[in-house]
């Protein structure tokens, strides 16, 4: 049986994406149950990056209910997944929600399939990095001192069209806290001229990366700017899907990508396409798109099975939400997240807020 539902959940404080300002996180969810499996998958397109609203998600699930269901209903083996996934053709949240939902039904039929296609949890520990939005250099101290106390060793900093004062107050606490790294996410407000000048002040201190300095023309593009710059550049919003991310990953153009699984597709895509294509030079970010518990479980899972182990990853947005859809959720602890080697890709009904499903 196939039930579907919607979700609204209110942010802390109004939160802005893309130059739009938000109250609530939408999304859709998929309830498939048979047996002893009652399982749950999140899709949840990101308004201002995603093509796909939620309203139209919900449309499209509505739709396929019946198809859907007899698919679930027999799928056994991944070959299956991949074929159906390709053939329909599904939004990227859609295809993320069903492959989450296709690997746990695949390995709960047939155990011995969970390697290698299904992914094997390789990182038991998750590393997870703090984030801290763009803001006077006095408070950006503040915050950085406080997610370093609540455990983080990895802190992102979103910054400013002119981050004047951000590299010598990180200078300062580099020197308070030798241990702690930083990343800078400039959200493509730089010119592409302006890159190397900018980054030059950072030059020495312990940056991993800049994130999306600017809009890049192609890649070409992006290769020249990542040689001469003297912090490592990492591409997010640039990567427009999963065959642009293995034409970055072919090119060599960065040594560092940020998969955001919600804006780009199939889970079992995502693992097959670095079991190809894996170089050691290319690191590998996972982060949420701040899905509900349920999305973010899943994404912990794809972290621990085609992420870097030794760097952080995006998984800390469940603190910008007022309530969340589940009840149990790998927990959060001194910037880690410990994963069990029996963790499903998608979450148990009996550990959601059942009362917070939307139905209609």
């Amino acid at each position: 049986m196939i039930n579907i539902y919607r979700y609204r959940l209110p942010f802390h404080s109004p939160f802005k994406i893309a130059g739009t300002t938000f109250d609530v996180r939408e999304g859709v969810l998929l309830r498939y149950t048979a047996g002893n499996m009652d399982l749950v998958s999140e899709a949840a397109p990101l308004p201002g990056f995603s093509l796909e609203t939620s309203g139209e998600v919900h449309a499209l699930l509505k739709r396929e209910k019946q198809g859907l269901r007899q698919f679930l209903d027999k799928i056994s083996n991944p070959e299956q997944l991949k074929n159906f996934l390709r053939q329909k053709q599904f939004p990227p949240s859609v295809s993320f929600c069903i492959s989450c939902l296709g690997l746990d039904l695949i390995t709960g039929r047939n155990p011995e399939l969970q390697a290698p296609l299904a992914g094997p949890i390789r990182h038991h520990q998750v590393r997870v990095n703090g984030v801290i939005g763009a803001g006077p250099v006095k408070q950006v101290i503040h915050e950085v001192r406080k997610q370093y106390n609540s455990g983080f060793r990895t802190v992102k900093i979103k910054c400013r069209p002119d981050p004047e004062g951000l590299p010598g107050a990180i200078q300062s606490l580099s020197r308070q806290y030798p241990d702690l790294q930083f990343r800078l996410d400039a959200n493509r407000s730089w010119e592409a001229d302006q890159v190397p000048g900018i980054l030059e002040k950072f030059k020495g201190l312990p940056i991993e990366y800049c994130e999306e300095p600017c809009h890049f023309r192609d890649l070409e593009q992006i290769s020249y700017l990542n040689n001469i710059s003297p912090v490592p550049l990492a591409l997010d919003e640039s990567i427009e899907n999963i065959s642009h991310l293995r034409k970055i990953i072919e090119s060599a153009a960065v040594n560092i990508v940020i998969i955001k699984p919600m804006l780009l597709g199939s889970v079992l895509d995502l693992i097959e396409t670095f079991a190809a294509l894996d170089t050691p030079i290319i690191e590998r970010v996972c982060t949420t798109s701040l899905e509900s518990g349920i999305g973010r479980a899943s994404i912990a899972r794809l972290a621990s099975v085609i992420g870097s182990g030794h760097l952080a990853h995006g998984l800390s947005t469940g603190s910008l939400l007022k309530d969340d859809l589940t009840i149990t959720t790998p927990i959060l602890q001194n910037g880690s997240i410990e994963l069990d080697s029996t963790m499903p890709w998608c979450m148990e009904y009996a550990n959601c807020h059942a009362d917070r499903f939307l139905k209609g």
